[in-house]
């Protein structure tokens, strides 16, 4: 993405800020769906449900896929030896 580090670490903090709230409504989700069967009226129906469920499980999957991206970097902080220049540091 960018080679500021700092840049980085707070686009990840801000996405980790994102999923905490997505996280948060799917376990009232899965958790609290016999406190929303009970209250009636214009609530959405069991389609809706799901569809926002689905919906919110593929964004928080798409936002930990992001933040994984970023935080593994892309490897090139590592310094390549050609075979052909290692040397001994022991005396021959």
């Amino acid at each position: 993405m960018t080679g500021n580090q700092l840049v980085k670490w707070v686009v990840v903090s801000l996405l980790v800020l994102l999923v905490i709230p997505l996280v948060a409504m799917l376990g009232m989700m899965m958790f609290g769906g016999g406190m929303m069967a009970q209250m009636g009226g214009g609530m959405m129906t069991g389609g809706a449900m799901a569809i926002c469920f689905l919906w919110t499980l593929l964004v928080a999957a798409a936002l930990i896929f992001l933040i994984v991206l970023l935080t593994r970097g892309d490897g090139t902080g590592r310094t390549e030896i050609s075979p052909g220049n290692i040397h001994s540091p022991l005396p021959r």
